[in-house]
């Protein structure tokens, strides 16, 4: 999944620079606010059926087409063998990711990213990860200063051998 997911944005990171480098919206800092789907892959597939929960982000242009980025979110994770009777936390895993990162613009529309930070764990038998996300999405402009930014990702969070892996789906609103 990782190796496919690389050739892709190698493959659209050689078209993108290949075409005109233009930005969807004048190069300033941006926010967006927005809902994310949690898509659980591997052995945290096995337990877990799927994240709902949202994230916040800050862009900060570094070149026309290069943005820093810094995310924070909340998602929570919802147990395939709930257990009748037990309290909302015996039936799930609620977390905070926490990352840092670099959002590339290809061309107008299409971008590239990479973000690595830590998703830390609400509940007490949650624990800590340290988090990585490569992802793709489009950033569409409905305004000179608004837009619309939908992205799909394929995070991992790993602890001493351990990882959760899951296919994250972003769709947030562009201020």
């Amino acid at each position: 999944m990782v190796k496919t997911f690389a050739i892709i944005s190698l493959f659209a990171f050689s078209i993108g620079t290949a075409s005109a480098q233009t930005s969807p919206m004048p190069v300033r800092p941006r926010a967006t606010l927005g809902a994310e789907i949690g898509i659980p892959a591997g052995m945290f597939a096995e337990l877990f059926k799927v994240g709902f929960g949202g994230s916040g982000k800050l862009e900060i242009p570094i070149t026309s087409n290069f943005y820093g980025t810094a995310t924070a979110g909340f998602i929570s994770f919802y147990n395939k063998n709930r257990t009748e009777g037990g309290s909302i936390n015996d039936n799930n895993r609620s977390y905070v990711p926490l990352k840092i990162g670099g959002k590339y613009y290809l061309g107008e529309f299409l971008y590239t990213e990479v973000e690595a930070g830590a998703a830390v764990g609400i509940q007490k038998s949650s624990g800590n990860y340290f988090a990585w996300a490569p992802g793709l999405g489009v950033a569409y402009p409905i305004t000179q200063k608004s837009g619309i930014d939908v992205g799909v990702r394929y995070e991992k969070w790993s602890k001493s051998g351990r990882g959760l892996n899951q296919v994250g789906l972003r769709i947030a609103y562009q201020f």
